[in-house]
């Protein structure tokens, strides 16, 4: 089929017709922001609601509808919100897009084209009494999660908002000198009113954040009590060999711990925290995993009617099964006339971030064995410390309000 003629359809499924939409010379493949060279080039559609001229060429009107509609549903997604120097960027998207993104963040977002605005602008334009029930599923890296928010999309008619910054921006000005509660409560509801937008009424968004973003989940389920929350993880040695896999992944929880011990030292009051030298990968994944652990038994302990939690290796063992409960638990509606098991059983022989490419758990799990051979005595260290950490609440069956 030809796109090409008057009045088709553009693939992105924004609604309009091709010619004047991905088709469109005077923005088609843009690329996103200046900072973003090396891996898709540079250019920006436009600013909006800002007070510098220097680079404020009208949008197309593609973007203008997407503007003005910024409240009626997601096609403009602000994919980073700086609320501290009251920066904004947003993305053409479209049902197309949101599912062909593995994630949300600035590199890895697909969207056509991108505009430059300002928090104020935002804060402006942005009904934040819009907010619609929106449920939220968390998890502790490397557990499945991007694999789950794929089959919620496959069985249940769902958006998926796969590791957006979003929350981070609150959670940065939440930490900020900046703070101020009043603020934060305006900011918060910006953000939520922008996370619960859908195409369709029964099209509910589900948000899957990045681990960093765990450090919220208490101060979200204090906002309001309308919406439910997954919690995902997977074993410590399951985590260990998540960190472990390549030597980016060893560069992955080095960055994590370097950034956040210090938070959790003070939040949890670990005077136990023993610095841990360059190279130390296994214990530095234990301390990160125990970080998560304990966020996570703060959100089951304080709100235990609000939260479920799912260990990936459950889901691995009955996939049908587990992921029609947490759909039903996210309170998402079932896509009529599936194969469901047809369906979920090709999802789950690929990889979750690389669809394509065939990836099983008997692999996975040669993986594993081959990655932790010769990590004995890392591996008795890490536990210990883990333990150290986490006292009796270490999960020595998992976590409790298990799904």
């Amino acid at each position: 089929m030809s796109f090409e003629s008057p009045n088709n359809p553009c693939p992105c499924e924004s609604g309009r017709d091709y010619l004047t939409c991905c088709a469109n010379p005077s923005f088609t493949d843009l690329q996103f922001l200046h900072d973003l060279t090396k891996s898709r080039g540079v250019a920006s559609a436009g600013t909006v609601g800002t007070d510098s001229t220097e680079n404020n060429k009208p949008l197309p009107d593609v973007l203008v509808h997407c503007v003005n509609n910024i409240n009626q549903d997601p096609a403009l997604f602000p994919v980073k919100v700086d609320f501290l120097d009251g920066s904004v960027e947003l993305v053409k998207m479209s049902p197309y897009w949101f599912s062909e993104s593995t994630f949300l963040d600035r590199d890895r977002i697909m969207g056509r084209c991108a505009i430059k605005a300002d928090v104020s602008w935002l804060n402006d334009n942005v009904d934040k009494s819009r907010w619609q029930s929106t449920p939220f599923l968390f998890h502790s890296a490397f557990c499945g999660s991007t694999l789950m928010v794929r089959a919620l999309e496959l069985l249940f008619d769902s958006l998926p908002l796969k590791e957006s910054d979003l929350l981070s921006s609150l959670l940065d000005y939440r930490l900020s000198a900046d703070y101020e509660e009043s603020t934060n409560a305006e900011y918060q509801a910006i953000v939520m009113s922008l996370l619960s937008r859908r195409f369709e009424p029964d099209q509910k968004p589900v948000y899957k954040a990045n681990d960093l973003q765990n450090a919220y989940i208490t101060s979200l389920l204090d906002w309001r009590d309308d919406f439910p929350v997954l919690l995902m993880y997977c074993s410590l040695n399951e985590f260990i060999f998540g960190c472990l896999k390549t030597e980016e992944r060893k560069g992955w929880i080095s960055n994590r711990f370097r950034y956040s011990s210090l938070y959790f030292k003070k939040r949890f009051k670990l005077d136990e925290l023993p610095e841990l030298n360059e190279n130390a990968f296994v214990e530095k994944a234990a301390a990160y995993w125990s970080f998560n652990m304990m966020l996570f038994l703060e959100a089951v302990e304080e709100f235990p009617d609000r939260v479920k939690t799912l260990d990936f290796n459950v889901m691995l063992e009955d996939p049908l099964s587990i992921v029609k409960k947490s759909g039903e638990w996210l309170g998402l509606k079932a896509i009529d006339g599936l194969n469901e098991k047809y369906e979920l059983n090709w999802l789950m022989g690929q990889h979750a971030k690389n669809p394509g490419q065939e990836y099983s758990s008997a692999q996975r799990q040669q993986e594993l064995e081959d990655v932790l051979n010769g990590e004995g005595e890392a591996l008795q260290k890490a536990e210990a410390l883990a333990r150290k950490l986490l006292g009796e609440r270490y999960p020595e069956h998992g976590l409790p309000l298990k799904l």
